[in-house]
């Protein structure tokens, strides 16, 4: 369907995207990068498409290309949007010194990304040495709703962050 979408609309900006997200899933890296460039192709400041693209950058350990696509996403970002907590994630998974407050404020407003898998993240981020791996895996679980934010409460990092 994806497909036929794209083949009816081929500068379609969210067939492109939702079309690289769902390859991503497949594991189809490759595939997944070439959609979301055309997606930003199509248009380039789009906040959601830049941070997907940057979500699958760093689990593909294209770091510089992916803190690129993070920013140009943070400063489209409009303040209200969901997309604010996977931007915070993925800056505090990936891009040291790990500034573990900004998400830990969404997370206790309540910002959640209610089913999105971070788990390639969380795995990328573990394999590059991040400082809390199990607390980041935790928090992931917390941003798609399959815990509650009281299970960070066990983490002395969790606890000593403002």
């Amino acid at each position: 369907m994806y497909q036929r979408a794209i083949e009816a609309d081929p500068k379609h900006a969210n067939n492109l995207n939702n079309y690289a997200v769902f390859l991503e899933n497949q594991k189809d890296y490759a595939q997944a990068e070439v959609m979301y460039q055309r997606a930003l192709e199509a248009d380039p400041k789009n906040a959601n498409n830049l941070g997907n693209y940057a979500k699958l950058l760093f689990v593909t350990n294209q770091q510089d290309k992916a803190r690129q696509c993070l920013e140009k996403s943070e400063s489209q970002l409009d303040l209200q949007s969901d997309l604010k907590i996977e931007l915070a994630f993925y800056r505090y998974a990936h891009c040291p010194p790990h500034a573990l407050f900004p998400l830990k404020q969404q997370l206790q407003a309540g910002s959640r990304s209610i089913g999105w898998n971070l788990n390639d993240n969380v795995n990328r981020a573990c394999e590059d040495g991040h400082p809390h791996p199990k607390m980041l895996a935790t928090i992931s679980k917390v941003i798609s709703g399959e815990q509650d934010i009281t299970s960070l409460n066990q983490y002395p990092e969790w606890k000593k962050t403002p």
